[in-house]
């Protein structure tokens, strides 16, 4: 109907220019006496320039923006602007000459418009802030937006059975869109829409920092949920370590810390490690790792089910190699520990499953073991969490996925080859070596013989996790993320 309406107003002869107001308000009364209660016209009035702009350059489009030049015109008319409704007006011949103009100066168009629109997108960002919060939208992002993981997922779950009223937005960047659950609202990174969510949210919450140039408006909250237990030297403690601050200006990080309201603790020396190495005016919650909360639940029936769907024998070990990366290693750096002798000296009897570190790129030689069947590729597999259940022992080098594991009182083997040298050009705030928990080896052959003799799992390895347990996971009792939640929305 409303097509209908709006074609015969473009028409002069069908509609004198004398009655385009009157015409109008009738049009506003028919809509809102018709209308779908549901029915909200999602495209406000700076969409009309992105209208025009997206019909050269799709790429600009917001998510779910079909481009349809009465867009702007039905927004009008549902909140009664006649102002808007002129505007309109005046772009749908714009929009139409486009479409149809030369393919030369469509390209040049093109051009222009892809360099207008970062400046364009910030304009617009600008012009958002100055518009109210919307006290029942959150956002979370993960791991610099590569998609739904670690505290943040697990936050975002808790939100929706605890506030149901609170709307849950996803930024994610453009390769990871295909990943993200149909069920899950999103925006692409740099988007119109993101730009319009990071001004108008209440609640923002990440594992890692927001971009520099999003502003803290009052009354929005900032929740930090970091992403691991921090062994290495972090934030401003790397001034004199600059392998590990490459790049890093700490001035910037600074004025990005200053936006945090909350900065959640797993463990007490957790709290003061944050509070050293980014010093600002947020206050430490320490209510353990909402992540883990999924670690500290599961049941044996999870454990059996996610070892039937990674197709792990009854009577097989199940080895979680999941070491992390060397900042001064570039390329396709090898793995530390040498898989194939590791494979072939433990035999049938167990299953090595490798997981690499997310910022460390996948060897070929990765590829080529696990096409022989000697490891398994996990790289792709979904959340880590479900590997940690599913597995019998874990065996890294200096990963925070150590702390994690601990939760779940299982055997870890320390892999610490390049301890030395790694404790000295990355940094470390203490020796994991001295205080371990587990078995710590030092060469392959010591490795082999801790899973061949067993004291992977003896007495004196039970002894240090617990001690080891004790003092990184006395807060994870499988409510975190439900505290987190309580504390800050």
């Amino acid at each position: 109907m409303l097509k209908q309406l709006l074609s015969i107003s473009r028409h002069k002869t069908r509609l004198d220019k004398s009655l385009s107001e009157t015409f109008f308000e009738q049009l506003a009364v028919t809509y809102r006496k018709y209308a779908p209660a549901d029915h909200q016209p999602n495209i406000e009035w700076t969409f009309i320039l992105w209208n025009t702009l997206g019909k050269v350059v799709p790429s600009i489009r917001p998510k779910g923006f079909k481009g349809h030049p009465g867009g702007p015109k039905i927004r009008a008319i549902a909140t009664s602007n006649y102002q808007l409704f002129k505007l309109a007006d005046r772009m749908v011949p714009l929009v139409h000459r486009l479409e149809n103009a030369p393919k030369k100066r469509r390209q040049t168009i093109s051009k222009i418009t892809k360099k207008a629109a970062p400046k364009a997108k910030l304009s617009y960002y600008r012009a958002q802030l100055r518009l109210p919060l919307d006290e029942n939208l959150a956002v979370y992002a993960s791991y610099w937006e590569s998609g739904l993981a670690s505290n943040p997922k697990a936050i975002y779950t808790a939100a929706q059975r605890l506030r149901p009223n609170l709307r849950g937005v996803w930024v994610v960047k453009p390769g990871k869109v295909s990943e993200v659950p149909a069920d899950v609202d999103y925006v692409v990174k740099n988007s119109i829409a993101y730009f319009r969510l990071m001004a108008r949210a209440k609640y923002f919450i990440n594992n890692v920092n927001f971009p520099t140039e999003i502003v803290k408006r009052p009354g929005q909250v900032y929740i930090q949920t970091h992403h691991g237990t921090p062994l290495k030297k972090m934030g401003l403690q790397l001034q004199n370590h600059p392998v590990g601050a490459s790049g890093m200006s700490f001035g910037q990080l600074l004025k990005r810390c200053d936006r945090w309201d909350y900065s959640l603790s797993a463990n007490r020396y957790s709290s003061e490690v944050w509070e050293q190495a980014y010093p600002s005016f947020y206050k430490t919650l320490e209510v353990g790792s909402p992540r883990n909360d999924r670690l500290v639940n599961s049941t044996p029936a999870d454990r059996s089910s996610l070892r039937d769907s990674l197709d792990i024998p009854d009577g097989k070990t199940a080895i979680l190699y999941a070491p992390t990366f060397r900042d001064w290693a570039k390329g396709g750096a090898q793995p530390e520990v040498d898989l194939d002798q590791l494979s072939h000296a433990l035999g049938d009897d167990y299953i090595i499953l490798v997981r690499g570190h997310y910022l460390r790129p996948k060897s070929k030689a990765l590829g080529r073991l696990a096409s022989e069947g000697a490891i398994r590729d996990v790289h792709s597999y979904g959340p880590v969490e479900d590997l940690l259940i599913a597995s019998d022992v874990l065996l890294t080098d200096y990963s925070s996925i150590m702390f994690d594991f601990a939760n779940l009182k299982r055997p870890i083997v320390l892999y610490a080859n390049d301890w030395r040298t790694y404790s000295q050009v990355r940094g470390v705030n203490f020796d994991i070596t001295a205080n371990p928990p587990g078995v710590v080896a030092s060469t392959m052959d010591q490795l082999i013989q801790t899973f061949l003799n067993g004291t992977y799992q003896d007495s004196d390895a039970t002894e240090l996790r617990t001690k080891f347990t004790n003092r990184f996971c006395a807060f994870e009792d499988g409510k975190a993320a439900e505290r987190t939640v309580e504390l800050t929305m």
